[in-house]
């Protein structure tokens, strides 16, 4: 990564809940952030968003567990 695609990085990231631990970030080919998938710290609960062009982050599903998210964007 860049020095560029870090802040693009921590940018997305900022707009999330800081009570959220970062579990899992999937990009597109161009090393860009599509989706990201956060938790509780205590793992009781998992959130997927979704990243747009302009780096704008929205909270799309909730599950109990993180496999359960991945289905859908994989």
């Amino acid at each position: 990564m860049d020095k560029a695609e870090i802040l693009t990085a921590l940018e997305i990231l900022s707009k999330i809940n800081k009570n959220e631990k970062v579990w899992v970030t999937r990009t597109d080919e161009n090393q860009n952030i599509k989706y990201v998938i956060t938790g509780k710290p205590d793992r009781s609960v998992y959130y997927l968003y979704s990243v747009d062009e302009n780096n704008n982050v929205k909270k799309i599903s909730k599950a109990r567990s993180p496999t359960e998210l991945e289905k859908i964007f994989m």
